[in-house]
């Protein structure tokens, strides 16, 4: 999940020639990446899983 998340946010670097529409996407998109991997972690934490970072 991390790493989905790492990816998505390397898109907004590379997507910044393309134009405020598609940073604006691009940026959403790795927001909802970063929150799914937290709440994951957390639910994973309740269970006595712990991810390395």
């Amino acid at each position: 999940m991390a790493a989905d998340a790492a990816k998505k946010a390397a898109l907004i670097l590379t997507s910044a020639s393309k134009g405020p529409g598609v940073i604006k996407s691009v940026s959403e998109t790795a927001a909802k990446a970063a929150r799914r991997r937290d709440v994951i972690a957390s639910k994973l934490a309740k269970l006595g899983v712990a991810l390395p970072q």
